[in-house]
């Protein structure tokens, strides 16, 4: 049983978990009624991840059958990404967080 959705222009963002699959975010995201919602798309305290691409398939169609958008997605980055760190010797971990993301998007 899923909560109702509200239809408004304004949108709060639950961060809902995808544990079993990023595919199960949007379950999550509808269950609670959420209008939009976040999620990490890998571990948020491991740089590496298990591939996504079994999962993109049924993520994309569990978008369509409860009605969210990709305008009512919000991806997360890792907790490791820390732009503001002023240690130079971390940067490379750093950008290789950021190129993780990206190829993750």
């Amino acid at each position: 049983m899923f909560l109702p959705r509200v239809q408004s222009p304004w949108k709060v963002c639950a961060h809902v978990s995808a544990a079993g699959g990023v595919e199960n975010a949007v379950l999550n995201a509808a269950a609670i009624g959420a209008n939009a919602f976040t999620l990490f798309l890998k571990s948020q305290r491991k740089w590496e991840g298990p591939p996504l691409s079994s999962s993109i398939r049924l993520f994309k169609e569990r978008m369509q059958e409860y009605g969210y958008e990709p305008k009512h997605v919000l991806l997360h980055g890792n907790y490791l990404i820390n732009l503001g760190n002023p240690d130079a010797s971390v940067w490379v971990w750093l950008e290789k967080g950021m190129l993780i993301l990206m190829d993750a998007v």
